[in-house]
């Protein structure tokens, strides 16, 4: 990770935003702890913006297809009064 990188991580922290660290015991990405200060061991230790789940829109059409879209606006267009719009949120772990 870059200087840049490290800048950015610790802004989105000053920011209020989520920052997730990589748990060699535990094998996945847990939680900085925001009740006291970070101590930043960039060395020997991983971090990141906790990211935001992805949200996608299907319209379940009455003609037993599917459609995908990125934005509501977009599958509440596409579904034209005759199906149905279905929101699915990606969850983070």
């Amino acid at each position: 990770m870059n200087t840049k990188e490290k800048i950015a991580v610790m802004q989105a922290y000053i920011d209020g935003k989520s920052i997730e660290y990589w748990s060699h015991i535990y094998g996945n990405w847990r939680r900085l702890d925001g009740d006291s200060e970070p101590t930043w061991g960039w060395s020997n230790t991983e971090y990141r913006v906790k990211p935001e789940p992805r949200i996608i829109y299907v319209v379940n059409h009455v003609h037993n297809f599917e459609s995908v879209y990125r934005t509501e606006k977009e599958a509440l267009a596409a579904c034209l009064h005759v199906g149905e719009v279905v929101k699915f949120m990606e969850i983070l772990e």
